[in-house]
């Protein structure tokens, strides 16, 4: 059986050959924060954009109003998903812009 295709699955894993200090280092950060002014700018229009989508704002708008013959909580979300596609916008032409990749 030693010689069969499967007997490399049934091994137990040798847990002595891990080099855990290597693996704590590759896994320290579990957050990565912005490192520049335009990163900061552009994180914190995200979580304004978040916040225009919470409750509290939502409720300022779900009123049996119309404009335009869309109800004005439709016309928000509109609005909200727009100003997401700005913002990623904004970000993609100010990282390209700063990128040293090339």
């Amino acid at each position: 059986m030693p010689d069969s295709p499967r007997a490399g699955f049934f091994k137990k894993p040798d847990f002595q050959r891990l080099d855990l200090q290597r693996l704590s280092i590759s896994m320290k950060h579990f957050v990565v924060r912005p490192r520049s002014g335009m990163g900061w700018t552009l994180t914190l229009m995200f979580l304004g954009l978040i916040a225009l989508g919470l409750w509290p704002v939502i409720g300022w708008f779900n009123q049996p109003r119309l404009w335009l013959g869309l109800p004005w909580i439709a016309v928000w979300t509109y609005l909200i998903v727009l100003g997401c596609w700005l913002v990623m916008l904004i970000a993609n032409r100010w990282l390209k812009a700063s990128s040293h990749d090339d």
